[in-house]
């Protein structure tokens, strides 16, 4: 009676079982493929919403022009910039932005202007310039 139950568990798929683990397999991938659609076009949505692709243009300028970044560079600062990459970009102090601008918050440096912004409740384009005004007084006082 066992010889006979672990022959039947031996046997070899049929072909209508390979074709339902063929059509699983083709379906799962689907979902899949559908999932990854949607998360690469939420992803676009929010990259566009921090105008990162629009930023891109004038900061790759201002990082090939000639001579170090500087003062006049200070308007290629983007809301979508982590005030860590800022100082790392002007070459400013680590704790340059956070005094200049007052920030209190505790995830400084590794959160962007946009995020401070709306979590501190202020205009997103004023407390930009804000940021901007600061990185052009570094370079000023620093002369």
């Amino acid at each position: 009676m066992l010889k006979g139950a672990e022959s039947h568990s031996m046997q070899a798929p049929t072909h209508k079982q390979i074709e339902l683990y063929l059509k699983i397999g083709i379906a799962l991938a689907s979902a899949g493929l559908i999932v990854l659609c949607f998360l690469l076009v939420r992803e676009y949505r929010h990259v566009r919403q921090l105008d990162y692709v629009a930023a891109h243009g004038s900061l790759f300028e201002a990082l090939r022009a000639k001579g170090p970044i500087g003062a006049s560079d200070a308007s290629s600062t983007q809301a979508w910039m982590t005030f860590d990459y800022i100082n790392h970009l002007f070459a400013l102090p680590p704790q340059y932005l956070e005094t200049a601008l007052a920030i209190t918050d505790s995830r400084y440096p590794r959160l962007t202007i946009q995020e401070y912004a709306e979590d501190a409740h202020l205009d997103r384009t004023a407390f930009l310039a804000q940021a901007q005004g600061a990185i052009r007084t570094y370079f000023s006082n620093k002369q």
